[in-house]
C-alpha cells in the first residue's frame, strides 16, 4: 500500500507498507497525477526488489531509495525528468531502464550500483543530443601540439573542465555577454597540427574526426555581414558511431578535412585516454584572394580571444600583457614592411623615409624622439585598421599623408622641406629620380591598378595568416604551461 500526500494539483509519494516487494507506483491517485517521490521515502526498505516509476512523476527525491539493498530492477518511464542526489545509493541494481525525458541526475545518485557507469553514459549521450550545434559532451578537448609530451598528466576532470569551458562560451554568446568574435575556443588553420584528448570508460576503436554534417551548408557561403571566420563543429567517431565533438574557429573555408597523424593511448584509474595527433587540412581563401580578405583582421580576432581567456582567469596579468605587446609589435612590423614596398606611392615612401631618419637620429632630444615614435606607431596601427581591402590603400598611400607630415613639422618645429634637406630625404619616383609634389599626387589614379601592388597585397594577406597561426599556437601554450606547472607543484 502506497502512502501519499496531495499537494495542490499533484500527489507526492511519501511511503509504502513494509512488505512491498514489487513496487509499481500508480500514474494517479484520487484523479490527480503522481508528480514526485519525496526525499527519503523508501530509504532502507530492504524488501523492495523491483520498482516502476510512472512518467507523471517528474522528480525522484534525494535518498528516495537509498540503501534498498535488495533492489535489483528499476524501470523509469518516459516523462520523468530529475533524479536527485543519492536517490539510489547502495542498492543492488543490475537492470535499469531510463527515459529520454531525463534531464538531471544528481550527485552520487547511483553510487554503489554496478549500473552506475551505464547511467553516466546514458546521460552523456542524451546531453549531447539535446545541446545546441556546437556544444560537446565534455569528453574531449583540443590543445597545442607541444603539449603532447605532457599527456600522462591529463585526466578526465581536466578534459571535462576544459570542454565545459568551451561550451560555456557558446552560452555566453547566446546570453549576449560576448560576441562570436570574443569567443575563446580553439582556432584552427590550414596545415596546423594539434592534439585532441579523448577519454572513455571503455576502449575505443577506429577513431575518426570529421566535420559535422550540419556545418556543410556553411562552407563556401559568405556575405558582407558574415564574421571574418567560421565557427564549426567536428565529430569524433568510433567505428562510425558518435562519441564526442569539439567546436573550433577557422578562417573562410572552401573545404575541411582532418588527417590523423597518429594516436597515443593510455589507461589510468579505469579510464581509457586517447591523444589524436591531428592536422587540419583546411582549404582556405588566402594568398591573392581579394574578395574575402579574412587575414586583415586575423591579429585582432586572435587578440579578442586571448582577452577573453584573461577575463576568465586563464591567463595572468603578465601573460596577457605579453600577448598584447606581441600582437602590437607584429602589426607594426608587418605593416611597415608592407607599406615600404608599395609601388606608385612616392609620398608614402617619402613619409616612411622621414620617420626612419628622424627615429635613427641620436642627437634629437628624448621628448621629440618619443613623440615621433608614438606618431609613427599610431600611423602604422591606423593603417592596419583602415586596410579593409586593396581599394583602401589609396587613402592610406595618398589621402592620409598631409596630416601626418603636418604633425611631424609641429614636433620638429621645421617644415618638411627643411627636414628633407637636413636629412637628405627627397621625393622621388620608383627609379629614384626627383619629382615635385604635383607629379606625386597625380599618381593616385594609377596606383590602384598596379599589378605589383595586387601581388604584394596578396602576399601580405598570406604572411599575416601564417604569422597569426604561429602566434596562436605560441600564446595558446601559455595556459597549458601554467596547468603543467600547477600539476608539478601539487605533486
Amino acid at each position: 500500500m502506497v502512502e501519499y500526500e496531495i499537494r495542490g494539483n499533484m500527489v507526492v509519494i511519501t511511503g509504502c507498507s513494509k512488505d512491498e516487494v514489487n513496487l509499481d507506483l500508480p500514474d494517479d491517485i484520487e484523479d490527480k497525477p503522481v508528480g514526485k517521490i519525496e526525499a527519503n521515502t523508501f530509504n532502507n526498505m530492504t524488501n523492495i526488489k523491483r520498482v516502476v516509476v510512472p512518467g507523471t512523476c517528474k522528480v525522484i527525491g534525494a535518498y528516495a531509495f537509498a540503501a534498498c539493498s535488495n533492489l535489483e530492477e528499476v524501470i523509469i518511464e518516459e516523462g520523468v525528468e530529475t533524479i536527485e542526489d543519492w536517490a539510489f545509493i547502495s542498492c543492488n541494481i543490475t537492470t535499469i531502464r531510463l527515459p529520454q525525458s531525463l534531464r538531471n541526475v544528481g550527485n552520487n545518485a547511483f553510487l554503489g550500483n554496478t549500473i552506475k557507469s551505464d547511467v553516466d553514459e546514458f546521460m552523456e549521450k542524451m546531453s549531447s543530443m539535446r545541446r545546441p550545434k556546437n556544444h560537446t559532451n565534455n569528453k574531449c578537448f583540443v590543445f597545442p601540439i607541444e603539449m603532447l609530451g605532457a599527456k600522462d598528466k591529463i585526466k578526465d576532470d581536466f578534459i571535462q573542465a576544459e570542454s565545459k569551458y568551451v561550451d560555456s562560451q557558446f552560452d555566453q554568446v547566446e546570453m549576449g555577454n560576448i560576441t562570436n568574435q570574443d569567443m575563446d575556443i580553439p582556432f584552427l588553420y590550414d596545415g596546423q597540427e594539434f592534439v585532441i584528448a579523448v577519454y572513455n570508460r571503455k576502449p575505443l576503436e577506429s577513431l575518426k574526426v570529421e566535420l559535422a554534417s550540419e556545418n556543410n551548408t556553411t562552407i563556401g557561403l559568405y556575405s558582407e555581414n558574415d564574421p571574418e571566420y567560421l565557427t564549426l563543429r567536428a565529430n569524433i567517431l568510433t567505428k562510425g558511431q558518435f562519441i564526442t565533438a569539439f567546436a573550433f574557429k577557422a578562417p573562410y573555408l572552401e573545404a575541411v578535412e582532418f588527417k590523423c597523424l597518429g594516436i597515443d593511448s593510455l589507461q589510468s584509474e579505469g579510464m581509457y585516454y586517447y591523444f589524436l595527433h591531428m592536422k587540419a587540412e583546411l582549404s582556405c581563401f588566402g594568398n591573392g584572394n581579394l574578395d574575402n580578405e579574412f587575414a586583415l583582421n586575423q591579429y585582432n580576432d586572435l587578440l579578442f580571444k586571448f582577452r577573453t581567456k584573461y577575463a576568465n582567469q586563464k591567463l595572468s596579468d603578465e601573460q596577457i600583457q605579453f600577448v598584447e605587446n606581441g600582437f602590437a609589435e607584429k602589426i607594426l612590423v608587418t605593416m611597415e614592411g608592407f607599406l615600404t614596398q608599395l609601388d606608385g606611392s612616392p609620398r608614402l615612401l617619402y613619409l616612411m623615409n622621414l620617420f626612419k631618419v628622424l627615429l635613427e637620429d641620436s642627437n634629437l632630444d628624448s621628448e621629440k624622439q618619443n613623440k615621433l615614435s608614438e606618431l609613427y606607431q599610431t600611423f602604422l596601427m591606423n593603417a592596419y585598421n583602415d586596410l579593409k581591402g586593396i581599394e583602401s590603400l589609396t587613402k592610406i598611400a595618398f589621402d592620409d599623408i598631409d596630416d601626418i607630415i603636418v604633425q611631424i613639422e609641429e614636433i620638429m618645429q621645421l617644415s618638411h622641406y627643411n627636414i628633407g634637406e637636413k636629412y637628405d630625404v627627397q621625393l622621388t619616383d620608383s627609379v629614384g629620380n626627383p619629382i615635385d609634389i604635383n607629379d606625386a599626387k597625380n599618381m593616385k589614379s594609377n596606383f590602384i591598378n598596379l599589378e605589383q601592388n595586387y601581388k604584394l597585397h596578396g602576399d601580405y594577406l598570406y604572411y599575416i595568416y601564417n604569422e597569426a597561426r604561429q602566434m596562436n599556437q605560441e600564446f595558446s601554450m601559455m595556459q597549458y604551461e601554467s596547468y603543467k606547472q600547477n600539476e608539478e607543484e601539487v605533486n
